[in-house]
């Protein structure tokens, strides 16, 4: 009987524990290649970046990361949720990828007096902690302030108390 490999099985209960019993089954093999696909190209991203960039002085907003290569043009609404704010400065705050990440997952937000507020929601890790410390501080962009509707959606998405 042929090598059964986990990740691609698709038979039935009683042939998985066939596979087992007879020391057939095979973990840790994963399809990989290449295949074509047609992708959509969001217009404008590299421009909006560099407009971004330019309005937080190429900083991330709450660290000393200058390094543009680990800067993200993060958008405080997330640009499947809402095409009108795709555009706009206003959406978009320049974070360092830790900082990003966890703006995504909601690990913490703005008040609308663009102060730093974190969950209380999720369990943090010693690293999170140094990440966001109690001192943490939003530094403000020199012309685009974030649209204080975006930020309550974003409060609001990742249920922060209001």
């Amino acid at each position: 009987p042929p090598v059964v490999d986990v990740e691609t099985f698709s038979g039935t209960q009683d042939e998985l524990d066939a596979a087992i019993t007879e020391n057939r089954l095979r973990i840790g093999r994963i399809e990989a290649g290449d295949e074509l696909t047609l992708q959509n190209r969001r217009r404008g991203q590299k421009r909006l970046r560099c407009l971004a960039l330019e309005n937080y002085g190429s900083m991330c907003a709450l660290c000393d990361v200058r390094d543009a290569e680990l800067l993200i043009a993060s958008h405080i609404v997330r640009w499947a949720d809402s095409e009108d704010s795709r555009g706009e400065l206003a959406n978009v705050i320049i974070l360092c990828r830790p900082h990003d990440s966890l703006f995504e997952y909601g690990y913490w937000s703005l008040s609308d007096d663009l102060k730093v507020v974190q969950t209380a929601n999720k369990p943090t890790s010693t690293t999170v902690q140094a990440l966001l410390t109690k001192s943490t501080v939003f530094r403000q962009p020199s012309i685009h302030q974030p649209r204080l509707e975006y930020l309550r959606l974003h409060r609001q998405r990742h249920a922060f108390p209001n």
